[in-house]
Order: C-alpha cells, then structure tokens, then sequence
C-alpha cells in the first residue's frame, strides 16, 4: 500500500482491484469466511515480494562489491531469546566511497569456529561474492572467533588466503 503512494501503475491496480472485490461483495450479499476484499496483500504474496527485493539488494551489494574487488567481513554472534545464535554478516568496501552492507542474518546451526566459516562461505558463495576476495575480518573476542587453531578466523584463512584479522 505504501509503495503505491509513489508508482501509479501499483496505484491503479490497487484500486481495481479492491473496486471489483467490493463489487463482488455487494452481489454476493453476504460473504463467507472472512469476508475481506481481495487485494493480493496475502502473507504468502508479501513473503513472496519481500523475498524478491531481498534478493535483488544483494544482487546489487555483490556488484559493488566485485566491482570494488576486495572487502573485508564483519562476523558477530548473538543469543536471541530461544537461545539460538543469530550471526550478523557485514561487509565493508570502497569504490568511489567507504561502504558498509549487513548482507546475511542467520541461524548458526553449531558454534564451531569451521561451522560458522563454513556457513559464511556458503552464503557468500550464494551471494556470489568470492572469498578470496576477503582481505580482512573483525570478530568479536570470542575463543571460537579468534583462537589459535580451530576458530573462524584459522578457518577463513585457510579459505580466503592471507588476511588482517581485528
């Protein structure tokens, strides 16, 4: 509803179609169910939307970053209130100025540093975004982000190669 505040084609479906569902209910008489007008603003149909510009968002943060070459990945862990870690993927760039792009949310499946680099790796792959073109990473002071032999950072560099960790 509000994106057709600015695109008048959106705007005029909208209204056609709110205007022949209330047509429909007026022959009717007496509506069953719900009784709401259609108006295509269905859970699935938004998911459906929302998932579309999500994707095309990262497509266009994958462009800036390839076109920039390199970048550099901000990794960091939360518990929500289920207990779960949630990780936060944020990746910073420069091409004509500094940039900085939260990327990818999700759900770590075990708090391992190779499974956290290994679900990072994937979700950048998916992003096509190349590893390789990490040359730095920021964590937090956690010993599975930071440790000697068996953290995020070990694993990403055996990944991406040589990098600055902060």
């Amino acid at each position: 509803m509000l994106l057709s505040k600015y695109d008048l084609t959106l705007k005029n479906h909208l209204n056609q179609t709110i205007e022949l569902s209330r047509k429909r209910l007026d022959k009717v008489g007496s509506s069953r169910g719900r009784g709401d007008l259609i108006s295509f603003f269905l859970k699935t149909t938004l998911n459906y939307k929302i998932d579309s510009i999500r994707e095309l968002i990262i497509s266009r943060i994958a462009d800036e970053v390839n076109e920039a070459k390199f970048f550099t990945i901000q990794i960091d862990t939360t518990q929500d209130i289920n207990v779960t870690d949630q990780c936060s993927v944020i990746i910073r760039y420069v091409n004509d100025k500094v940039h900085e792009r939260l990327i990818k949310l999700f759900s770590v499946s075990s708090s391992t540093g190779k499974s956290i680099c290994d679900q990072v790796c994937v979700n950048l792959k998916l992003a096509n975004i190349n590893i390789k073109n990490c040359i730095g990473n920021a964590t937090d002071g956690a010993a599975n982000m930071q440790g000697q032999y068996n953290s995020f950072n070990t694993w990403l560099q055996e990944e991406a190669g040589t990098q600055l960790h902060t």
